[in-house]
């Protein structure tokens, strides 16, 4: 179980612990950290991949802005221990 790309780490670091997060909201975090530009395309895939590997967890919200049912993302305790244990910060969204 172990998470090979830069990208993957960046999107592990942008969560902060008890907060979900969208999959909007994680690829502008993880634009912002690559100084890059990363889409939905590179992103989801990832997502999945650290679902099953336990490091996230996912859930059904509702938007505030029209509504629409989206999924959100949190970090789980085995996501938080492998940043900790790789001595990456969770670091606060800008």
């Amino acid at each position: 179980m172990k998470i090979k790309t830069i990208v993957e780490l960046c999107v592990l670091c942008a969560f902060k612990p008890s907060k979900w997060y969208t999959g909007y909201d994680i690829i502008k975090i993880v634009n912002a950290k690559l100084n890059c530009k990363v889409g939905s395309a590179q992103i989801y895939p990832l997502l999945k991949k650290m679902l099953k590997q336990g490091y996230l967890e996912r859930k059904l919200i509702k938007r505030y802005k029209d509504g629409r049912k989206v999924y959100a993302y949190k970090l789980t305790r085995a996501g938080i221990s492998f940043c900790l244990k790789t001595k990456l910060k969770l670091r606060k969204l800008l």
